[in-house]
């Protein structure tokens, strides 16, 4: 049982270690995605 709980908590803390820089490097694109789309409509 201990066995496993330690390897769920193995691959958990990988996938965050994945998809935690994955998810801030969107984030960051969709923001300057929205900024430019912005600036594009008040130009239009």
């Amino acid at each position: 049982m201990t066995f496993f709980q330690g390897i769920l908590t193995y691959i958990l803390t990988l996938f965050q270690g994945i998809f935690k820089p994955i998810l801030t490097l969107f984030q960051g694109i969709f923001g300057l995605i929205l900024t430019l789309f912005q600036d594009f409509i008040m130009i239009v």
